[in-house]
């Protein structure tokens, strides 16, 4: 099944800690690329977080947002009682080898001002791996979305390309003869002639190369080499879809270049211009 490198994900959960959200976003890119933004807390999750991933996303620019909303009701007191008295027990020695005395309300203020140690229980693997897990459902939820979009998208365009190569074949079973034709006509009117028939020889071999033949079945075989692997269920074949229709166009290329007909040439434009939007679909393919 395709899908695209262009999704978002989001998921909340409740913990001892608090609030944890998640979310990932990503966008096309040729190769996998994780960019974690988490609290400092979290940082020791980074390598489990890629290798949690990473078999998930062959491709794209992937971007996870990790954060900790500590709901009022589960903050801890500042300062608690015992350690407030020794915090004071200390301050008012202090205060009295320098003969200084400060009011209640400083003290207070003080002792408020003061960085508590950290209360907060810790975030345990299992529930950033569940919350990630939950995030990742509509992330590729989105994925096969967008993907299946895509495949509709390219087997049209396949389908008109197809259409307008069909043409071309037609019009190239006479196009040898065309060819011969057009060039021993302008032998004629320009009054050229040759006893030992070299200009005719050298007429059918220029005949014989605009054959586009080879080409043709090249380029049909090349279509449903594009079909069959987007219609399966092989993963990551962005790259691969991307090769096929480099060889598509240089194949339509040379079609161009050997057939010099009028009539070809316009049907070239056209599988042109829709191998140009396919080429901008596949961008999106993991």
């Amino acid at each position: 099944m395709i899908r695209s490198m262009t999704a978002y994900g989001r998921a909340v959960k409740r913990s001892p800690t608090g609030t944890l959200i998640c979310e990932i976003t990503s966008v096309n890119r040729k190769h996998f690329d994780l960019k974690a933004l988490i609290p400092r807390e979290l940082t020791g999750f980074e390598p489990k977080i890629r290798s949690w991933l990473a078999p998930q996303i062959l491709r794209g620019h992937v971007v996870l947002r990790l954060s900790i909303q500590v709901d009022p009701a589960q903050r801890v007191l500042w300062p608690e009682v015992n350690e407030a008295k020794t915090y004071l027990e200390k301050r008012r020695r202090f205060e009295e080898e320098l003969g200084l005395k400060t009011s209640d309300d400083a003290i207070a203020s003080w002792l408020l001002s003061l960085e508590p140690e950290s209360k907060e229980e810790e975030v345990k693997d299992g529930e950033v791996k569940e919350l990630i897990e939950a995030a990742f459902a509509p992330f590729d939820a989105m994925r096969k979305s967008e993907g299946e979009a895509l495949r509709a998208d390219l087997l049209n365009l396949i389908d008109r390309v197809d259409h307008h190569m069909n043409q071309i074949q037609g019009q190239s079973k006479g196009l040898k003869k065309k060819i011969y034709e057009r060039l021993t006509g302008l032998a004629e009117e320009f009054k050229l002639s040759s006893s030992d028939g070299v200009f005719e020889r050298e007429a059918a071999l220029l005949a014989d190369k605009g054959d586009i033949n080879e080409e043709v079945v090249r380029f049909k075989s090349h279509l449903d080499q594009l079909k069959t692997m987007i219609n399966g269920d092989e993963r990551g074949i962005g790259k691969s879809l991307d090769f096929i229709l480099q060889e598509c166009f240089r194949e339509v290329n040379t079609i161009a270049s050997k057939a010099a007909d009028l009539e070809i040439a316009r049907d070239v434009i056209q599988i042109k211009s829709e191998l140009e939007r396919m080429k901008e679909q596949v961008q999106n393919v993991e």
